[in-house]
């Protein structure tokens, strides 16, 4: 199950993001700290499923550690996300369901 982490751990995982990420790059330590308050991060095991195929869609994610795929039943289907990666957003913002299921 999802356990949630520290602040620091929090500001911590944002700071490695930003050395590899497209999105974050640019945030000066105050707008990481900004964001760190507005996100709820969660730590996942292995194999354990972050998104559900066909759930409504309500957060998108970004990756901080680890990677995750995208999975219809058992199978894998398509590359693997990494750190700095953000998942879930097209269903979000399409205001539809999750069309495949993300495993950590």
């Amino acid at each position: 199950m999802a356990k949630a982490v520290t602040e620091e751990q929090a500001i911590e995982l944002l700071a490695q993001t930003q050395e590899c990420s497209r999105y974050f790059r640019d945030f000066d330590f105050q707008q990481l700290l900004d964001l760190g308050n507005e996100m709820t991060i969660l730590d996942f095991k292995e194999k354990e499923t972050v998104l559900f195929q066909g759930e409504p869609a309500s957060f998108f994610a970004v990756i901080l550690q680890g990677s995750l795929y995208p999975a219809v039943g058992d199978e894998q289907k398509g590359p693997a996300r990494g750190v700095g990666d953000i998942i879930g957003e097209m269903s979000l913002f399409a205001g539809g369901t999750r069309n495949v299921s993300i495993v950590a």
